[in-house]
């Protein structure tokens, strides 16, 4: 029954997502001996309810494997894991109970759907055998090298035949700014197209490349074509946006990166700003010093850095402190949004905000797909994202269309604001009230930005959108950018000239009585009260609270 229930899971969700955990009490024989069968059928009674519980809890299947062992085909979620261990250090000090009868946890993270789920399991099995009878361990990680040295061999030999017979290629996928919708840059992501047009899945080749230590090899081919497909662009005369490129820890200790990359820049003749670095933050865990060293050199060469993968590792703040990082990449799915621990991940990321501001680093979220993210992470200050939301990874032709669409693209790259984005929890200096309960305080509320008498439309906050008849994100990037079009003609010298009285009196600010045209086209009147915040540059930053007063002026009969 289980296999049958886990089987149809894993087909109707991502399958890279999930975990297929296998749980085994240690010397349960001899804890029935020790406690008796009646306490050992209740101590298997309550690890099938936690499971159970975790199910209802952060979605998967549960299942009996008979004897002591239980299965469990679970979200891959860190925080489910400690909870999971957690609960087991205190379930057994409040049983009173050693550390030899523990339930022992072996996890497979699946990485490919096509597998049956016997294997799956076996792998799961395989994994908890590896500290069964240890007493200092309670979870254990499957090694796929104990066990795949024949298939990585295979694989290597096909890789290698595939990079001499030019198999390999790059997609490339998008990084927008939200609040436009424009494209800044891409990110190149390789694809190995064997010659009877099959894809091979990245996900059976990279990670036995990482293994092997030979994802250089790979590597080398996608930095060689990104560099001569830029090359490609610059003689078709299309916009230039900046591409990046993977950087692993095994690419950077097995060759000199930095003088590899320089000789195709310079191979290539081109900028060598149009080339950007992203390293996964994985490669920052150990032997820092040298990476630091080359992170410098790249930078001194004129290369942007990404860290990727932002917070999957356990020395970020570390390596933020240590190393010159220009951007940082957070990826959605990290996150796991989907499950009960949904808040604590808001304010992970929230933090996370928070502090790339303060060291005035920009920040991109990836893996956004829903319109629910796009709206919160517009709400806390982020700016950049790249996910299905906006874009799939698309081959070169398909993103040659973009490049032939000017207004589809923002040249400015990824930067901070000139104007640093007000948050709404810096409104309260002592932290006292969470964004919604700011938001509903103080209603609606927008954020202007002034520069060269241009206004834009920063930010906007749910009350906005409500009030605006906007039930969905903005759709359309010019309603957000050119406020000329969403108010009425003979309105637009009055709302333009509060500016320069909210100048003359910053205390008092100025109001005024404004129509607005909804997106179906109805008009709304709102009075708007607009103050002064900060002046950086050429740029002036405006704080707006809005009113909707359409009723009174329906009553006057206008």
């Amino acid at each position: 029954m289980f296999f049958e229930e886990a089987d149809q899971y894993l087909h109707e969700h991502s399958a890279e997502d999930l975990c297929m955990l296998a749980i085994d009490i240690d010397h349960f024989k001899l804890y029935n001996q020790f406690y008796g069968r009646t306490s050992g059928d209740q101590y298997l009674k309550y690890i099938s309810g936690c499971l159970q519980e975790y199910a209802k809890e952060y979605g998967g299947v549960t299942g009996y494997a008979g004897a002591d062992g239980f299965y469990y085909l679970c979200p891959d979620d860190l925080v489910l894991f400690n909870d999971m261990t957690v609960k087991i250090k205190k379930e057994l000090r409040a049983r009173d109970l050693e550390i030899g009868f523990a339930p022992k946890l072996g996890v497979y993270r699946i990485e490919d759907d096509t597998k049956p789920i016997m294997d799956i399991c076996d792998c799961a099995l395989s994994a908890l055998s590896d500290i069964q009878g240890e007493y200092s361990k309670i979870i254990s990680w499957y090694d796929p090298t104990k066990e795949r040295s024949e298939d990585d061999f295979m694989m290597l030999r096909e890789v290698e035949f595939g990079i001499r017979n030019n198999e390999f290629t790059f997609y490339l996928q998008p990084k927008c700014n939200m609040l436009t919708g424009k494209v800044v840059g891409s990110e190149a992501l390789v694809r190995w197209f064997k010659p009877d047009g099959r894809l091979v899945n990245p996900g059976t080749f990279i990670p036995v490349l990482e293994r092997n230590g030979l994802v250089f090899k790979l590597d080398r081919v996608v930095w060689e074509e990104v560099c001569k497909w830029q090359r490609y662009c610059i003689d078709m005369e299309y916009p230039l946006l900046p591409i990046s490129v993977n950087v692993s820890r095994a690419d950077i200790f097995s060759m000199d990166v930095a003088a590899y990359l320089q000789n195709l820049i310079q191979k290539y003749d081109i900028p060598i700003d149009c080339i950007e670095l992203e390293i996964t933050e994985s490669a920052y865990v150990s032997e820092s010093g040298g990476l630091g060293a080359e992170i410098n050199r790249f930078k001194e060469m004129g290369f942007k850095v990404l860290m990727d993968d932002f917070g999957s590792g356990y020395s970020s703040l570390n390596s933020l402190k240590e190393l010159d990082i220009d951007i940082l990449k957070i990826d959605m799915r990290f996150l796991k949004m989907d499950f009960s621990t949904k808040e604590k991940g808001v304010s992970i990321l929230e933090s996370i905000v928070n502090m790339a501001a303060s060291l005035e680093m920009p920040v991109v979220v990836e893996g956004v797909e829903t319109d629910e993210q796009v709206r919160f992470l517009k709400e806390m200050g982020c700016k950049y994202a790249q996910g299905y939301y906006y874009y799939k990874p698309m081959d070169k032709s398909d993103y040659e269309l973009l490049l032939d669409e000017p207004d589809r693209l923002d040249m400015d790259g990824i930067r901070l604001s000139e104007v640093d984005q007000v948050h709404m929890l810096d409104l309260t200096e002592e932290k006292l009230f969470t964004d919604e309960m700011i938001n509903n305080i103080l209603g609606a509320v927008a954020f202007y930005e002034v520069t060269d008498g241009v206004v834009r439309l920063l930010r906007l906050n749910e009350q906005y959108y409500q009030m605006m008849g906007m039930s969905d994100i903005m759709t359309d990037p010019e309603y957000a950018i050119h406020l000329r079009k969403s108010i009425h003609e003979e309105d637009r010298d009055a709302f333009y000239h509060l500016f320069e009285k909210a100048d003359e009196q910053p205390l008092k600010g100025s109001t005024a009585d404004i129509r607005y045209i909804r997106p179906d086209g109805e008009l709304q009147w709102i009075r708007i009260r607009i103050f002064p915040l900060k002046k950086h540059h050429n740029a002036k930053l405006y704080y707006g609270s809005l009113e909707d007063i359409t009723e009174i002026y329906s009553q006057k009969g206008q």
